[in-house]
């Protein structure tokens, strides 16, 4: 932008034209509230579709309940695809590449139809008959068909995309992953089998400012040239940081780099599209001197305030009351709480018994089976209230013979267990998932491995038992 100076003075005397300090006016302490200037409005009830990452899956849930159509807020998948969270987690986009590339797949399936070919573009094959969906979060291996049902599921929600009056986009990292067998992007880090079955074949990349930009003008003018004509779309920069930096910089200069092209990205977006406006839900979030805008982990931020910005910005666009009572910040939190599945991750291993060997890393526990008696790892005490479901992802070594890995659960004080399970591992890898029910507030958790014939002397068997997790699903 470039204007004369008369111009330059006189857009200096708005009143947010001057950085405010302490005292009346301030704006920053203790939670910072940028003036909206809205360039078109949004009605009560309007379809709105929503893409981005976890700070995307809470904006929505809040929209929600203040009576708007969201229909990603409706999708949800089985458990033993997306656990953590909503149901609606496994749409999250972490890149603007990521996004474009979705948007451009579901516009070629909504123009040509969804064929085979189509449905399978993203599916990489991990073994036997389970594969990955390279475009969705949590790269859980599911089997083929499952993967195709889900993607005619998707090439249906996303025809919301192209219809919906309102498109919520929040920008997330700009360092990505490429698939380069393809040529193309995936939606975030390779995980352990896609790493083990093809190292080569995955590159890491941080975008520069002028390919971030050029994918976010490719995905605003996929959504406006695709379906409705007058589609309005609403940007905002995640506050999210990113949780690990592979640029080998410090993860706090890495984030702070990447929100400021991603945010530099925004601005230019919104200057060249007269459809598209800017939410300025990151500066609430990181220029608010409150803790409470974060969760524990430093990470996420809090429904509560998510719930402030969307108030916010919604008595910024909407002329009209969202609803005939909308419900109350206070009201939403505690719905939007109770509709998460709450995982809780076992860690903190320790022998069951004396010499067992094991390994305990982020998210996978090795054990090393000694022979045909039971050599496992045990966890607690914990509050297992309320759990329904117990999850892991077994993998034996090649070779190894057939195991028996147990799932034990013991009640404080209990001579015998409340609860156990055996799964035969007979070679390669599986995913364990165990129904659960009744389960006591103080537990100890063992899990065992124990082969089923005598191994050769020489060897080092071992069973890796990755990402355990017991599952608290909402209440019906």
């Amino acid at each position: 932008m470039r204007v004369r100076y008369e111009e330059a003075i006189a857009r200096a005397r708005h009143p947010a034209s001057k950085w405010p300090g302490r005292g009346s006016g301030n704006r920053l302490e203790p939670e910072a509230w940028p003036v909206i200037r809205p360039r078109f409005r949004l009605s009560a009830g309007d379809t709105v579709f929503t893409l981005g990452s976890c700070f995307a899956r809470n904006i929505e849930r809040h929209l929600e309940l203040l009576g708007f159509e969201v229909p990603c807020a409706a999708y949800k998948v089985p458990l033993e695809e997306w656990s953590g969270g909503f149901g609606s987690g496994i749409l999250n986009k972490y890149t603007v590449h990521s996004m474009r590339d979705e948007l451009a797949w579901a516009a070629a399936a909504q123009g040509e139809g969804a064929s085979e070919a189509r449905l399978g573009e993203f599916l990489l094959p991990v073994g036997g008959e389970q594969c990955i969906d390279l475009m969705l979060a949590g790269f859980a291996p599911v089997t083929r068909a499952r993967a195709l049902e889900r993607r005619r599921e998707l090439a249906a929600l996303y025809r919301h995309a192209f219809t919906a009056e309102v498109v919520v986009m929040t920008l997330g990292l700009i360092e990505t992953w490429r698939d380069a067998e393809r040529g193309a992007y995936i939606q975030q880090t390779p995980n352990a089998t896609m790493a083990r079955m093809a190292p080569q074949r995955w590159e890491f990349e941080i975008v520069s400012y002028e390919d971030a930009l050029q994918a976010m003008r490719d995905a605003i003018e996929l959504l406006t040239r695709t379906g409705r004509p007058d589609k309005k779309i609403l940007v905002t920069t995640s506050p999210v940081p990113m949780a690990r930096s592979f640029s080998g910089e410090d993860v706090l200069v890495a984030n702070t780099y990447s929100k400021s092209v991603l945010r530099a990205v925004c601005g230019a977006v919104t200057r060249e599209y007269a459809n598209v406006d800017y939410a300025p839900s990151y500066e609430s979030a990181m220029l608010s001197r409150t803790p409470e805008v974060w969760e524990d982990d430093l990470v996420h931020v809090t429904t509560a305030f998510v719930g402030k910005i969307v108030e916010r910005t919604l008595a910024a666009y909407v002329s009209e009351a969202p609803g005939p009572a909308p419900l109350s910040l206070d009201e939403r939190r505690t719905r939007i709480e109770a509709a998460k599945n709450t995982s809780l991750a076992l860690q903190g291993a320790r022998g069951s018994s004396p010499g067992v060997r094991f390994k305990e890393r982020e998210r996978i526990l090795i054990i090393f089976p000694a022979g045909t008696e039971a050599h496992g790892v045990e966890f607690g005490p914990l509050d297992l209230r309320g759990c329904k479901t117990f999850m892991a992802q077994l993998v034996s070594d090649p070779g190894m013979p057939p195991a028996d890995v147990a799932l034990e659960i013991r009640s404080a004080d209990a001579d015998a267990p409340c609860f156990s399970v055996i799964q035969r591992l007979a070679g390669g890898k599986l995913a364990w998932r165990v129904p659960l029910s009744g389960l006591p507030a103080e537990a100890t958790v063992t899990i065992s491995v124990k082969l089923c014939e005598p191994h050769d002397a020489g060897s080092r068997p071992r069973v890796r038992v990755g990402n355990a997790r017991f599952i608290a699903p909402p209440a019906p």
